[in-house]
């Protein structure tokens, strides 16, 4: 793979996906993988600009289709930092395994998920209900 300034990604690139993440993650959710399907869905536009080789493509794909799954507000910053390496990788600027992408979102899934629960359920939400539950 060869750096080439039109496969580079842009503020708007990431914005988006970060939008399809929190809109269209829980759409394609199923048993066996649960959010991957969603996960792949939203980083496949990305990933299509970032691999114009359709058998670079299709592994850049098949990578992101196994089991996943975290806190649906605080996931996308497991998928911020997977575009990131995913660039890296389509770039040529750093020798970036399929292993390494792979293992970091795997390996994230679980913390994100742990800290998104326990900051949007056991902290922001008793806060707003404290307010509100006054004035109803």
């Amino acid at each position: 793979m060869q750096a080439n300034g039109s496969n580079r990604l842009t503020k708007k690139d990431v914005f988006f996906t970060w939008l399809r993440w929190h809109l269209f993650t829980h759409i394609g959710t199923s048993t066996e993988r649960l959010q991957a399907l969603g996960f792949c869905g939203t980083m496949a536009p990305a990933l299509k600009k970032l691999y114009p080789n359709k058998a670079d493509l299709a592994k850049a794909l098949n990578r992101h289709l196994i089991l996943f799954n975290t806190q649906l507000n605080w996931g996308g910053i497991i998928g911020g930092a997977v575009l990131a390496m995913e660039e890296e990788k389509a770039t040529g600027e750093a020798e970036v395994p399929d292993e390494v992408i792979t293992g970091f979102k795997t390996g994230l899934m679980g913390p994100v998920a742990g800290i998104g629960d326990t900051v949007d359920w056991l902290t922001i939400n008793p806060i707003l209900i404290s307010m509100f539950l006054y004035a109803a």
